[in-house]
């Protein structure tokens, strides 16, 4: 049956129906034109509705008779009482009303408080009313509620990111992946708030600043109604993150909360909001958690997959994990069984590279292994009597070696490498040195003549003043030794 045949059917709107089916009351099947195909089934299940409407059994008790949550006898033996209640509130107010018409008193001269008393010794009941607006006119709290939502979801993903899936971080990105990258996190917060919402009904964020999203009969949004939400507030709220388009659709969804109109995506719904002295308070303990938390999986993120003693397998692990995460020039290349680096064929990525690290595309990493096949050194070395224009500072491959093994070999944790000393800082790579680090001995070599090193750039560049007889030469050299203190 189509749409139409439903309506004449049932007496029923096209939106009540479509009401229905999206509280997952129906199951209309897709046709091979993508229309609704309603069964019988759809239509007796319209009738029970009906006739379970009509005696004000509300719509989220009969989704749980449906899933069989509860039972038609325990919903009608309430839903009576319920009834009751009300009819005998209506006889009282209709009582009440009677006895008012007969005095004939002018609005001007009513003694209503006489009257809301007789009201209430009849009824039994103080006076309430359902008059009451659904809207939450509180637009610096709602804004604070969903950027914290928003900083945790952040700060969950970015757990993920880092940690769990090992993926580069943001570095530099255009305008269009700044806005691709929003829009992920902006979905996965939606989602998540949908789904807490429809279980526990509230937010982290709503929660501290005393709001309450519920359906107007009081009950919890489904899924499907709190995502639907989430994705209208993107919408006209936030202007799809499209900068400028972004700001207006703020400005105007603030002054429409402030004037106490009903948002877009607030539509049919119950916002409101309780204001708690105390919990807002727990704002500031928790951004100082929120900025830990941030560096505390930045520094995690540094640390290698595989620590204390390596094996070859263990150390290019290493190496590759930390240079795709942190070093943009090495995110699509790999160490091969010669621990050289190689760009992966499949790539069709063109970098045009100013740190001087493509030199070391043929160079390897030459290790030394005990018995057990644990590396106990490492030495990487270029030399060149070419005249090579400009030769880097090779920082890349040093914070690989001092991430892949230094680190790894002294068991290194996120604490120590935030409130460590790091040894490895201020030290002057265009001079020889050796320093212990931990268990490992590290040892630099430089050596060069013909070039001339500028240190705002950190290059060497080809010196043209130098003598015509005097050949450039250029050689580098890293060791990294384990020492007998292993820890």
């Amino acid at each position: 049956m189509t749409i139409r045949e439903i309506e004449e059917k049932t007496g029923m709107t096209r939106a009540n129906v479509r009401y229905y089916e999206r509280e997952g009351l129906l199951s209309p099947v897709r046709g091979a034109n993508n229309y609704r195909d309603y069964s019988e089934d759809d239509l007796a299940a319209l009738k029970k509705i009906q006739l379970l409407r009509q005696l004000r059994v509300p719509v989220a008790e009969i989704v749980r008779l449906k899933n069989g949550e509860v039972s038609l006898d325990t919903v009608l033996a309430s839903q009576s009482a319920e009834l009751e209640r009300e009819a005998r509130e209506l006889d009282g107010a209709a009582r009440l009303c009677r006895a008012l018409w007969e005095a004939h008193p002018t609005y001007d001269g009513l003694d209503a408080e006489t009257w809301l008393n007789r009201s209430a010794s009849e009824t039994g009941q103080a006076w309430k009313s359902d008059d009451v607006l659904f809207v939450a006119p509180h637009p610096w709290r709602r804004w604070l509620a969903n950027g914290l939502d928003y900083a945790l979801m952040v700060l969950i993903l970015f757990f993920f990111q880092m940690l769990v899936l090992r993926l580069p971080g943001s570095g530099e990105s255009g305008l269009f992946v700044r806005w691709l990258r929003q829009a992920i996190i902006t979905f996965f917060a939606g989602a998540a708030e949908a789904l807490l919402l429809c279980t526990i009904g509230t937010t982290p964020g709503k929660w501290i600043f005393g709001l309450r999203v519920r359906q107007r009969d009081g009950g919890k949004l489904s899924f499907f109604q709190a995502g639907y939400r989430a994705a209208q507030r993107f919408v006209y709220g936030e202007g799809c993150l499209v900068p400028l388009v972004s700001l207006w659709r703020n400005w105007v969804s603030y002054k429409a909360c402030v004037n106490e109109e009903v948002l877009p995506w607030d539509e049919g719904i119950a916002y409101s909001c309780t204001p708690h002295k105390r919990r807002p308070l727990l704002c500031f303990p928790m951004a100082l958690l929120y900025i830990a938390g941030i560096f505390f999986i930045s520094a995690q993120s540094i640390l290698p997959v595989h620590q204390g003693l390596l094996t070859k397998e263990a150390f290019v692990e290493n190496c590759e994990t930390f240079a795709r995460q942190h070093i943009d020039y090495y995110n699509n290349r790999y160490l091969d069984d010669d621990l050289i680096w190689r760009r992966m064929e499949s790539s069709n990525t063109i970098i045009i590279d100013f740190s001087g690290e493509s030199v070391l595309e043929d160079i390897p990493y030459e290790l030394t292994l005990d018995a057990d096949g644990h590396i106990t050194a490492i030495h990487v070395e270029y030399e060149s009597r070419e005249d090579e224009g400009w030769i880097g500072d090779f920082s890349g491959t040093v914070s690989i070696l001092h991430t892949a093994y230094v680190l790894a070999s002294n068991r290194a944790n996120a604490f120590s490498c935030l409130l460590g000393d790091d040894l490895w800082k201020g030290l002057d790579w265009m001079e020889d040195f050796t320093l212990t680090d931990g268990c490992v001995r590290v040892s630099h070599e430089i050596e060069y003549q013909g070039y001339e090193y500028l240190e705002a750039q950190g290059l060497l560049f080809r010196d043209d003043s130098r003598p015509s007889s005097e050949a450039p030469y250029f050689r580098w050299s890293l060791t990294l030794i384990r020492t007998e203190n292993t820890l």
